[in-house]
């Protein structure tokens, strides 16, 4: 019985540790972050404080974490990020900066 505790214990070890978001994942959650900066651009309102790009990048990337489980400091996402919508890579190194 302790064997087999051992070996599934082992095995959701050797699962849990394969990896995370794949290729096509974090272009998913890339074109994601694109679409969301360029709405709340769109519907922001300029007497609104609340209404800059670091903080737009902030609400979507929180939007990006819980949608598609992706950490947007992370460099495998920045990456993902530059080949979707380069325009925001600036706004994902400021976000990278105060997410360590």
């Amino acid at each position: 019985m302790k064997k087999n505790l051992f070996v599934l214990g082992a095995a959701a070890l050797v699962l849990a540790s394969c990896g995370g978001p794949s290729d096509e994942e974090m272009n998913k959650a890339a074109q994601s972050m694109c679409d969301c900066v360029e709405k709340k651009r769109a519907e922001a309102d300029p007497d609104d404080l609340f209404a800059t790009d670091d903080m737009h990048f902030a609400f979507c990337a929180l939007d990006v974490a819980v949608d598609h489980g992706v950490n947007c400091a992370d460099e495998s996402f920045a990456k993902a990020l530059d080949g979707k919508c380069p325009e925001l890579n600036e706004l994902q190194k400021e976000y990278a900066k105060t997410a360590e």
